[in-house]
């Protein structure tokens, strides 16, 4: 269990933790990403209370900056690969190279530049519980990267983080990923948790799925852009819920 949850720490944040994983720690660290998820938001949150008096804008910055370093931005670079290779005019030879090119193309930094300013107008309209939101944005997200990774298996062989990780994971394990959520409840209404947690499932599937239906398999970039998509759209619930639009 250790094991497995540092082996989720070391492959989700830059936070430095010794070891070297067995394929055995690396095959059940999935269970443990909304834990690690939680561990995000809190030290988000911990961010976040001490820019208290700053302007909002400012402070919403300054918290996206220190979302990006926790996590090495690692999974905004895997949207941008996403974004790349979902560029139009590619067959599904273009796209799989977009895919694996460490460079960066034009719809992939507009995609990075759109989701950017989402969450950060999203994190700058949020008032009150402040904390719930950027505790349950990273948590919920990294249950919806469980979920694709059960759904859609990674599909590029032993290359790559993502094999070690999806290898040997199923609904038991994705079973036991969702019991992490279960402090959500103390967050917010229950109704409004199910009707995100239905949300991001969705966005998930639809995520992987286009890249599959594109290039022929899932990889870890797709993750990485789940990852990023449910953020995103958590956020914009709690700024919904701040405006009074969302109950």
């Amino acid at each position: 269990m250790i094991r497995g949850l540092a082996a989720a720490v070391s492959f989700l944040t830059i936070v430095p933790v010794s070891g070297r994983w067995s394929p055995a720690a690396a095959s059940r660290s999935a269970v443990f990403f909304p834990l690690v998820g939680w561990l995000v938001g809190g030290g988000l949150a911990i961010i976040d209370s001490g820019l208290a008096g700053l302007p909002m804008p400012v402070r919403a910055s300054l918290v996206l900056g220190g979302w990006l370093l926790i996590t090495g931005a690692l999974h905004l670079d895997g949207l941008i690969d996403v974004f790349d290779a979902l560029a139009p005019g590619l067959d599904r030879e273009r796209a799989r190279a977009a895919l694996v090119d460490p460079r960066a193309g034009a719809m992939g930094v507009a995609a990075a530049i759109v989701l950017i300013a989402i969450k950060w107008s999203a994190l700058a309209s949020i008032g009150e519980r402040r904390v719930a939101w950027l505790l349950l944005a990273p948590a919920i997200a990294r249950w919806a990267a469980v979920g694709a990774m059960v759904a859609f298996p990674y599909g590029r062989g032993d290359e790559g983080v993502g094999a070690p990780i999806t290898r040997d994971l199923g609904p038991v394990q994705a079973l036991a990923a969702t019991a992490l959520l279960a402090p959500a409840a103390l967050l917010i209404a229950p109704s409004l948790i199910a009707a995100l947690l239905a949300a991001a499932a969705a966005t998930a599937i639809m995520i992987a799925a286009t890249v599959r239906r594109r290039v022929g398999f899932v990889s870890g970039d797709a993750y990485g852009a789940v990852i990023e998509s449910c953020e995103a759209l958590v956020l914009v619930a709690g700024s919904a819920v701040a405006a009074g639009s969302l109950a």
